[in-house]
């Protein structure tokens, strides 16, 4: 698993929160900025592709994981097939964050 994915759900609850009807409304523009500064520092001490991953991971409204999480509760199966599709979870989120990213 991604280990920014923690700082990126964290940053994500922050964007989320900035959005609120009741906050500031600079708010969301000021806490876009700062989840750039921090992809650029991300970039910078884990390469482009981490960069873009958390950035992607925090802005994007098709996280991957939401909709899989989603799909899972839905899903009728076997416990066995279950856990088999949780596992192939992990996989396919070390290549991919968001449902678009997906051909």
């Amino acid at each position: 698993m991604d280990p920014l994915a923690g700082v990126a759900h964290q940053w994500r609850a922050a964007r989320v929160e900035a959005a609120h009807p009741e906050a500031d409304e600079d708010l969301p523009g000021i806490v876009d900025d700062l989840i750039r500064d921090k992809a650029e520092e991300i970039e910078a001490r884990h390469g482009t592709a981490a960069g873009v991953r958390f950035f992607r991971r925090v802005m994007a409204s098709d996280l991957l994981e939401d909709h899989f999480d989603e799909w899972l509760r839905e899903l009728h199966a076997t416990e066995k097939t279950l856990a088999a599709h949780r596992q192939a979870k992990q996989l396919l989120l070390a290549h991919h964050t968001t449902v678009s990213e997906i051909d």
